[in-house]
């Protein structure tokens, strides 16, 4: 078995791992394969990434013979349990699965189940719309962060290389496959600033100016928008632009602006118990029995959940979970609400930093 270890001096992480777990207790890992199914393929090389006496260390375990696969795992089972955490990159759909029926093929007691998983691929899928990625391969990320790598091939074409070394070694194709998983493993520490973006989606920022601005539409008609800067909770490494539904984000390093369409319009606030209501048509509302008693019994009718509403004129923000109750409605059936910007809501700083995180999240979200 060949091992390889290169301690990265001076490197520094370039995001922060420490609000998932210690340092020391984050596992960086991949695997080199020759194939991608477990009882038809071998498992040729396991590449780790790890913190250790206060530097980043690469770790590289490779078979030089077929034989040597289970020696392999046999390593990972006393290095593993000093480690709580273990990032990868598309780990979850092929390294751990492959690295678990392998385990069971060759009978090592071999398990992941009490590690957390973070995967890099699955966190940045989700957002390659936003952030306009023609795909999630490793290396266009990389190339996304302006990181240049040494190895020029793909895992797929390296496994002829293998083969051919397993069968007559030289130096030439081992520095070629160990190049090759260095890569891997020192680009998934570069990439970790790509985590950033998915952050955004799991932590609060919080408001540092809020400003109603008075514009236009395009057909000149006169209306407002919500002009909110955020403080976020991490560094985004490019800066970067996303909307949905009329809202507007602009993102960089640690500052967004969101700008926020405001609706002056009537809306109707629906009462949850109709059958204490009646609804009046000539007043197209609905007032509490107590009240609406006295209305003579032919201008009024038991409210529904339909109608038992009121109605009212104000300038009303949207709002796509409920976060600010209460909410407002155009019709019962929408499952948009709106809550007013009332006297009380213009002054309450918590609930623009929260509101403003709801509306990050959500144009991330929708453009995945």
């Amino acid at each position: 078995m060949y091992k390889n270890k290169v301690v990265l001096t001076d490197y520094q992480l370039p995001f922060p791992l420490d609000i998932y777990a210690p340092l020391e207790q984050i596992l960086f890992l991949d695997i080199e394969t020759t194939g991608l199914s477990p009882a038809n393929s071998n498992l040729y090389m396991i590449g780790l990434a790890y913190y250790e006496h206060d530097t980043w260390c690469i770790e590289q375990w490779m078979a030089e013979r077929l034989t040597e696969e289970r020696e392999l795992l046999m390593k990972l089972i006393p290095f593993l349990p000093k480690f709580s955490h273990i990032i990868h990159f598309n780990g979850n759909r092929f390294d751990i699965p492959y690295l678990t029926e392998k385990a069971k093929e060759l009978f090592v007691d071999l398990s992941f189940e009490q590690y957390t998983g973070i995967d890099i691929y699955k966190r940045i899928t989700p957002l390659k719309n936003t952030l306009v990625l023609p795909d999630c391969r490793q290396k266009t990320i990389e190339q996304f962060l302006g990181i240049n790598r040494i190895d020029k091939y793909t895992g797929g074409e390296l496994i002829q290389v293998y083969k051919a070394y397993t069968a007559s070694p030289n130096e030439g194709m081992l520095n070629l496959l160990i190049q090759h998983n260095l890569d891997d493993m020192k680009g998934m520490l570069d990439i970790t600033p790509m985590l950033a973006y998915s952050e955004l989606c799991n932590t609060e920022a919080t408001i540092t100016r809020v400003e109603m601005l008075k514009t236009t539409t395009v057909s000149g008609e006169p209306c407002y928008a919500l002009m909110m800067t955020l403080k976020l909770p991490v560094t985004l490494p490019k800066k970067f632009f996303a909307h949905f539904d009329g809202n507007y984000l602009t993102a960089e390093g640690d500052k967004a602006t969101l700008k926020v369409p405001v609706f002056d319009d009537e809306l109707k606030f629906f009462y949850s118990n109709y059958k204490d209501y009646y609804y009046i048509p000539s007043m197209d509302a609905a007032y509490h029995k107590s009240v609406a008693a006295h209305v003579d019994a032919s201008m009024r009718q038991q409210a529904t959940p339909y109608n038992c509403y009121t109605r009212k004129n104000s300038l009303f923000l949207k709002q796509y979970d409920i976060l600010v109750e209460p909410f407002f409605k155009k019709d019962y059936k929408d499952k948009e609400t709106y809550f007013e910007i009332s006297e009380e809501t213009k002054v309450n700083r918590l609930l623009f930093s929260t509101y403003g995180s709801h509306i990050l999240r959500t144009i991330i979200q929708e453009k995945k």
